[in-house]
């Protein structure tokens, strides 16, 4: 088994910051995280590595050092599978059906509420992506999730954490 020892390039992206690796033979780099066309030849402040694997290791610990400095701690990574709801939990909310003799015709504010309801009998704080996911299931259509967020955390019924989760906030 021959040892991979070509030159690679560990560089932070000049418009985001997140680490990438390119081989020195790459004429172009694009950044994983926000999109940004890095020319090789053009890289400053990069630090060469040989081997691939090299290459990694030395991007997850300046990724990691970046993390520490900026949130003063170990980042929080739960994997995303944690915060899905199970199946059975969910409780579909369809328009026009009938509960209990009263018809469930209700707004997207209602259909919202009622998601949350959902997410925080299962987690005490989610990230905010897992709302996106779920607003189907409740007929919420995607280009009001962030109106209503910012008014149910405007309202009190949800609060901001850090790094993107979110919190329902139980009415004593």
């Amino acid at each position: 088994m021959v040892k991979d020892q070509k030159p690679y390039l560990v560089f932070a992206c000049a418009n985001c910051g997140q680490y990438s690796h390119v081989k020195t033979t790459q004429k172009t780099k694009k950044c994983l995280r926000c999109g940004r066309s890095h020319q090789v030849r053009l890289i400053k402040n990069a630090e060469t590595v040989f081997g691939m694997n090299a290459a990694v290791e030395t991007v997850k610990q300046k990724q990691a050092g970046l993390a520490l400095a900026r949130l003063g701690k170990e980042p929080d990574l739960e994997s995303f599978s944690s915060f899905i709801l199970p199946a059975n939990k969910l409780k579909k909310v369809t328009k026009g059906s009938e509960r209990n003799g009263e018809r469930k015709d209700e707004g997207t504010a209602q259909s919202f509420k009622r998601l949350l309801e959902q997410i925080s009998s299962v987690s005490t704080r989610f990230p905010e992506h897992s709302i996106q996911l779920l607003a189907d299931e409740f007929g919420i259509p995607k280009e009001e999730l962030p109106i209503l967020v910012s008014r149910f955390i405007q309202k009190g019924v949800l609060r901001n954490l850090k790094n993107g989760y979110l919190k329902v906030v139980k009415n004593e």
